[in-house]
């Protein structure tokens, strides 16, 4: 059995939850909660029940 150092693990689980982020990203963008505007990511404002006019 190898050995694996604590940096590895750290590495992994590092690498792991930027994964999570990056699939919760995505979800927003497909459900359209999030648009991407100028290279960073902006959640809309959602105006619920400011429709008329």
């Amino acid at each position: 059995m190898k050995s694996i150092s604590l940096s590895n693990i750290y590495l992994a689980r590092r690498k792991y939850q930027l994964a999570q982020n990056l699939k919760r990203i995505i979800q927003d963008l497909r459900k359209g909660t999030i648009v991407i505007d100028s290279d960073k990511l902006v959640p809309k404002m959602l105006e619920i029940g400011n429709t008329r006019g």
